[in-house]
């Protein structure tokens, strides 16, 4: 699942930046492969960016940053 993940949002998209995992990791981080990324997110979920938004199983929207009108229509179930 976290592989589909990736590949739908990038793995630069999906990182917590901003925690004590990632600052752990040191400059190794810098040369991770998607693979990598999909490890090392397995193995420790504070590596994630939250909220991670899924539909149908599929990640798409990771952080928030967008607006309420955006999220809907992103949300929203096609008919």
């Amino acid at each position: 699942m976290i592989a589909s993940w990736v590949k739908a949002l990038g793995s630069k998209a999906m990182r917590n930046t901003s925690g004590k995992s990632y600052r752990a990791l040191g400059e190794a981080r810098n040369t991770f492969s998607d693979q990598q990324w999909i490890d090392a997110f397995a193995q420790d979920a504070m590596l994630l960016k939250r909220p991670l938004l899924t539909k149908d199983n599929q990640a798409v929207l990771v952080g928030f940053k967008a607006s309420s009108a955006e999220l809907q229509e992103t949300l929203a179930d096609e008919k």
